[in-house]
């Protein structure tokens, strides 16, 4: 299990086009996880799947329209904290085309 106080945990990489993924976990006080996976196309209006797995577990799933930064997100606060090591791993395919976006990191 992570402790109340450790730093973020962040990762970014390439897609399989000219998008980028991010993804940040940090644990919050209250011992929950605050998570935040992101596509990032640097194109308005752009639809994707963005799909979040902690420990092999869908937490969420959700279709985003990229904003004005071309930024396309899926936001999760009070994620349970259990003991051992978690792996928290995002998916992205944009709608349409080939692109995908995936990574992930421990904590």
């Amino acid at each position: 299990a992570a402790l109340a106080g450790d730093p973020e945990v962040k990762k970014e990489g390439p897609c399989s086009g000219r998008s980028e993924w991010k993804l940040e976990v940090r644990l919050e006080d209250n011992n929950t996880f605050r998570v935040r996976w992101e596509a990032d196309s640097g194109r308005a209006g752009q639809d994707w799947r963005l799909t979040l797995r902690k420990n092999g577990t869908v937490i969420a799933s959700a279709v985003r329209t990229t904003n004005a930064d071309g930024e396309a997100q899926l936001n999760l606060r009070g994620v349970r904290n259990f003991a051992g090591i978690d792996t928290f791993s995002g998916f992205a395919g944009r709608l349409g085309t080939s692109e995908t976006c995936s990574g992930s990191v421990r904590i």
